[in-house]
């Protein structure tokens, strides 16, 4: 069994970064303008920890990639349509609109080598080019953070451990619209798909493991 430094190595995981988007997240998004602001409230909790895990990637030279849901009707189903309309969430993150946006500061950094994977069903692998990018950067291992918990955020971690990763979950940097929804998905995620792992634990791993950053030699060194 791996030992946690195992499991996190910067040189061989990507951070999954699932669905920081205004339609999910923001007050005045598509899920809060149908259910009502108080289903993101757990989710505003928890990006302080999406924001210190994403900062402390990038400290540490952890792949980044970001996940975007695009839900325009060319590309649904006709049983897919069915379920958006049960649930109440037809017209999210459409191309274009600011629903589709990245929310609350979240910017992927191309400079970094950081990625966007766009996707239009609730698993990130499904129908994407993510399996291939992560294994032309060499990539085992991945830890999910995002949103929701139970719908996309699940949906990408069983699928990457479906496809032979290791697979962790951010617990406390990953929402809910319903907190018993969130915790039962935690609970099923650490015991069957990977373990859930606190923002502080997977700092403090990084922070001692990470990857020194190469200083460029002195011209005059070089003579």
């Amino acid at each position: 069994m791996l030992s946690l430094e195992q499991r996190l190595d910067p040189r061989q995981t990507a951070l999954i970064v699932v669905d920081v988007q205004n339609d999910f997240c923001h007050r005045e998004g598509g899920c809060a303008r149908s259910f009502g602001t108080h289903v993101v409230a757990d989710i505003e909790a928890a990006m302080p920890n999406l924001h210190l895990v994403i900062e402390g990637a990038r400290m540490a030279g952890v792949f980044g990639v970001f996940i975007k849901s695009i839900y325009d009707d060319q590309y649904l189903s006709p049983a897919w349509r069915d379920q958006l309309e049960r649930r109440g969430t037809t017209k999210l993150c459409q191309s274009g609109s600011w629903g589709a946006e990245f929310y609350g500061g979240v910017v992927p950094d191309p400079q970094r080598g950081e990625m966007v994977v766009v996707k239009h069903r609730f698993d990130a692998f499904r129908g994407t080019d993510l399996d291939l990018v992560l294994r032309s950067h060499s990539i085992t291992r991945v830890l999910v953070c995002g949103f929701t918990t139970s719908i996309c955020v699940e949906s990408t971690a069983r699928d990457a451990f479906f496809h032979d990763y290791y697979t962790m979950i951010a617990g406390d940097a990953v929402a809910e619209f319903e907190r018993d929804l969130h915790e039962a998905t935690l609970r099923v995620l650490n015991r069957s798909f990977g373990p859930v792992l606190k923002v502080e634990e997977i700092l403090a791993v990084w922070q001692r493991v990470r990857t020194p950053v190469a200083t460029p030699v002195a011209a005059s060194a070089q003579l």
